[in-house]
């Protein structure tokens, strides 16, 4: 982790002073004679450098464990486990995507609040804090590895496009456990995201 933060720190710096020296060989050569051509040329390549290197750079998230293919392999499972309901299959067919990614994410995220970096799988609006870390319930759990998906059930459709079911977390290092409830929730444009249930 700490390798991580020197890596993210150098490319700030990194990032930051050539930013600056742009802006100030910019500045320096507008109140003395006008710019160049090739001063205008090195300013724009300067700067495009910078722009290319943080579009590459997107919100990473927190420093966190990495999901194994193991892990990965149950998730799925249980993401796509046989329902009877065809609508309740349906719904869950199509909200898998989200679904897995939110999951996979919680299962990885060791600190208390992960709602800050799942907004764009909220409802719009939805002001009630709706993600709980499930490692933050688990007292000896280790804080360097991703828990457990062991069970998806408590499966429920409660319209044609809203259904809620229970994730059961397990640390495999512990042995305990946490239960959250989900619900979703399919807008207009056919997005599934999760709600206050």
């Amino acid at each position: 982790m700490r390798n991580f933060l020197n890596q993210v720190f150098k490319e700030w710096i990194v990032r930051t002073l050539s930013f600056l020296t742009a802006v100030a060989c910019l500045a320096a050569t507008v109140s003395v004679q006008g710019c160049s051509t090739a001063q205008l040329q090195g300013f724009n390549q300067q700067m495009a450098n910078l722009n290319n290197g943080t579009a590459s750079v997107a919100n990473p998230g927190p420093p966190m464990p990495q999901f194994t293919a193991a892990q990965q392999q149950q998730l799925l499972s249980q993401i796509n486990q046989p329902q009877t309901q065809l609508a309740l299959r349906v719904a869950v067919r199509q909200a898998a995507p989200t679904m897995q990614k939110v999951l996979q994410f919680l299962a990885c995220y060791p600190g208390l609040n992960p709602q800050k970096y799942l907004q764009q799988y909220v409802v719009p609006n939805d002001v009630v804090a709706i993600f709980y870390s499930p490692m933050s319930r688990m007292r000896y759990a280790s804080k360097s590895q991703c828990v457990n998906i062991t069970r998806i059930d408590g499966w429920r459709m409660h319209a044609l496009n809203a259904f809620s079911f229970s994730v059961v977390y397990t640390s495999a290092l512990s042995g305990e456990d946490a239960t959250m409830q989900y619900a979703m929730v399919k807008g207009a444009d056919g997005t599934w995201l999760f709600t206050y249930r």
